[in-house]
């Protein structure tokens, strides 16, 4: 895309403005794209910031920013495309593993954790790049996973936010020996979608990346809000003492000595990012597979939605390291992935059309 006839405008100011109306996912595309490195953000609290001294204004950052193509349709500058329903589809599924190293450790089915395993078993990949859980107790950071072991330790949800991306920066250097695409992601919709847009365009590094896996996410949490001020400090729960979290109707904690807690849905509400206000995508529409759970309990909706995808899948089916059945025969869980993903989009739009352009661009 072009812009730059557009009354002198420069990328650089649609970005900011993304910042400055909290579009923004934090998502971090930018800032593996930006080749003299003026972006900086994900410090968990604070917003992206952009060193002007060293920004070039050459727009890589705009052309691997899916929430700046939200604000340039408001403008009237481009027209994105509606998704309808939960996107293209080639096969939908319920799936749960049958490793046992998975089953003990995983949040639903275990499909994406087997899926990982399975194309590295196999040298569909040499890595992946997901979350996992740093030194803070319950706070998901990105990883670059290079062994089974490291995959399969980063199993299970975490729904405080992880900008996954962001460990292509740091791990560039020790991937050289790897050919090029050879990388899985996996990430929640609004990371899959600035990571396809960059694709699109050609930018690197992302070309490394061979394989997206979407998460279903209907919207995450601030780790200081859910986790310190709610669970921690109101609640009184040593996050050290959790063993996990899950969402099924409520927000279940899982101590490791068995103990459980349930957080009604509307008590957490108040600590979902502001981000995830503007997201219609419910499903990862842009991916090449989609999971999550919708109610289902010791199995994963699974959406394939590539020849890649499809690929994959059948070979897992043929090595026996999963189980599958048709999700239309798990009627509620089919029928509830659709009404969040509408419900969804729904949202998504209300709250953009509130969005405030007073500031001048």
């Amino acid at each position: 895309m072009s812009l730059r006839w557009l009354k002198g405008l420069k990328y650089t100011n649609i970005l900011d403005k993304v910042v400055a109306t909290e579009l923004c996912s934090k998502c971090g595309t930018c800032i593996v794209a930006c080749k003299v490195n003026s972006r900086d953000c994900l410090d968990y609290a604070g917003k992206p910031l952009r060193e002007e001294s060293r920004c070039i204004d050459c727009g890589i950052c705009l052309h691997s920013c899916a929430r700046a193509d939200i604000l340039m349709e408001k403008l009237g500058f481009i027209s994105r495309e509606a998704v309808e329903g939960v996107g293209e589809v080639r096969a939908a599924y319920a799936v749960r593993t049958t490793r046992e190293d998975v089953r003990r450790v995983c949040q639903d089915g275990g499909f994406v954790t087997t899926l990982l395993l399975w194309a590295y078993e196999n040298g569909m990949i040499d890595a992946a790049l997901l979350s996992g859980v740093g030194e803070q107790p319950q706070l998901a950071e990105p990883r670059l996973a290079k062994t089974a072991e490291e995959i399969l330790s980063s199993a299970g949800t975490r729904y405080t936010y992880s900008p996954n991306i962001l460990s292509l920066l740091d791990e560039i250097p020790k991937l050289a020996p790897y050919s090029s695409g050879k990388i899985a992601f996996v990430g929640v919709p609004c990371q899959i979608h600035s990571l396809k847009k960059a694709q699109r365009n050609n930018i690197k590094p992302f070309e490394r990346i061979k394989i997206s896996i979407g998460l279903f996410c209907s919207e995450s949490f601030d780790y200081v809000g859910l986790m310190k001020q709610k669970i921690e400090g109101e609640m009184k729960i040593p996050l050290e003492q959790i063993a996990k979290t899950n969402i099924k109707g409520k927000f279940f904690i899982y101590l490791k000595d068995g103990r459980q807690h349930e957080i009604p849905l509307k008590d957490v509400k108040s600590y979902v990012r502001k981000a995830c206000e503007f997201c219609d995508d419910f499903t990862a529409v842009d991916a090449d597979v989609s999971a999550g759970g919708v109610g289902l309990d010791g199995w994963s909706a699974v959406l394939i939605r590539s020849k890649l995808g499809e690929e994959a899948i059948e070979g897992m089916l043929a090595d026996k390291v999963i189980e599958a059945k048709p999700l239309q025969e798990f009627k509620s869980a089919y029928e509830l992935m659709l009404k969040l993903s509408k419900n969804k989009r729904s949202k998504a739009a209300k709250n953009i059309d509130e969005i405030s352009l007073t500031l001048t661009i």
